[in-house]
């Protein structure tokens, strides 16, 4: 990460993970550094190791993606963890990526001191919050997003390979009424990718004016135990991210698959 895509002043990023769980992304503005709070982690700073992007002519990144880093223990030692940050566009990413949120993820390292994996993974989302007073009053507005999480469902329970789940999410405010509708349309990856239908979005909470939404998904017109939850990121509420968990079940090739799908969105508006 660099500075332009930081708050500006020593803080807390929001920060969106997986799961309901305590996470938090600081960036300390004295030094450039960034320290992170992962579930069944201290909070640590986070050791750049490695770089996502191109390299050109052997001397020097044309573009940077992201960062692959270790977490240390504050500011000093190690953890049994690896960090991956995607940087949001800027004038070290040029992909068409999003401005003022992007996206993370962790797993643990059992190659760290003869540690055993223990299968501690997860995404999360982070981003700059739209202020109260910056989101719109009027009108109405619609938000493409794509989803990056994981399936719970293991087929052999001596491994700790996980499936993991892409797709996208629509969502469609209007922000005079106070009202928010949407679907979420997921596909899950045990090898390849397959579609596993549409969750359409019921329950929904959004107030006029507010920075904050949630809600949960219905499959053929039935309320599933699930959820979801998010906030606004950048001027205008320009983009969003937010967080999700939902049951799933599906036959893939003959076997049926089930379990819990979680994960982020991170998107933008329409």
């Amino acid at each position: 990460m660099v500075n332009e895509y930081a708050p500006g002043a020593d803080g807390v990023i929001q920060v969106s993970p997986h799961e309901r769980a305590d996470i938090s992304l600081e960036y300390r503005a004295s030094d450039g550094a960034y320290f992170i709070t992962l579930p069944g982690y201290n909070r640590g700073a986070l050791y750049t190791t490695g770089y996502h992007g191109s390299y050109i002519d052997g001397s020097a990144w044309q573009n940077i993606y992201g960062t692959y880093n270790q977490l240390l223990d504050g500011e000093s030692g190690r953890q049994d963890a690896f960090v991956y940050l995607a940087w949001p566009k800027g004038p070290l990413s040029t992909e068409d990526t999003l401005t003022y949120t992007s996206w993370g993820n962790w797993e643990d390292d059992g190659g760290l001191n003869g540690k055993a994996r223990t299968g501690n993974y997860g995404y999360f989302a982070y981003g700059i919050p739209t202020t109260g007073s910056d989101v719109p009053k009027t009108g109405t507005a619609s938000y493409s997003a794509d989803i990056k999480g994981t399936a719970n469902y293991n087929y052999d329970p001596n491994s700790l390979y996980v499936d993991y789940v892409t797709g996208t999410a629509e969502l469609r405010f209007d922000f005079g009424a106070g009202t928010l509708a949407g679907e979420m349309n997921p596909w899950v990856c045990p090898w390849d990718c397959y579609p596993i239908g549409t969750y359409t979005f019921v329950e929904t909470v959004y107030a006029s004016g507010s920075t904050v939404f949630s809600g949960k998904f219905a499959r053929d017109g039935t309320t599933l135990p699930s959820w979801f939850e998010g906030n606004f990121n950048g001027p205008g509420a320009a983009e969003l991210m937010a967080r999700f968990s939902a049951p799933y079940v599906t036959t893939i090739e003959g076997r049926e698959y089930s379990g819990t799908i979680g994960g982020i969105w991170i998107g933008r508006k329409n």
